[in-house]
């Protein structure tokens, strides 16, 4: 079984850190409202030299449209190398949307304020 951990910060937001393909991390919330993979902010992307690939065009939750950079990268997500999207931010968010969380399942303890993301290989076996 595959594991990512991560923590419930004082503001009650669950925080899972990615780690990218070069060594670089940065500690990301848990947004199930988004169905992309992850947003990082424009300062991180440049830091870390994301290469941008296009623009993206969706729509927010109250219906208006956004168009946003979208880069690619790797990252270490559940013990094997992945590549995702990633929609550049103009804010500070870093957000890890719906799309990692496929296949997984997120347990969120509030009691304890941890964060547990984990797949089964084998399941039924």
């Amino acid at each position: 079984m595959a594991l990512e951990s991560g923590r419930v910060n004082s503001y009650r937001e669950a925080l899972v850190q990615v780690r990218l393909r070069d060594g670089a991390t940065i500690d990301c919330v848990l947004d199930t409202g988004f169905d992309g993979g992850l947003m990082l902010p424009r300062w991180f992307v440049a830091q870390i030299q994301i290469p941008i690939v296009g623009e993206l065009t969706f729509e927010m939750v109250a219906g208006a449209r956004m168009s946003a950079e979208v880069g690619l990268t790797d990252i270490d997500w559940l013990g094997s190398l992945r590549q995702v999207e990633v929609i550049v931010s103009e804010s500070d968010d870093a957000l890890i949307g719906t799309e990692l969380l496929i296949a997984t399942t997120l347990i969120i303890d509030y009691t304890s304020s941890s964060l547990a993301i984990s797949t089964r290989e084998n399941i039924g076996t």
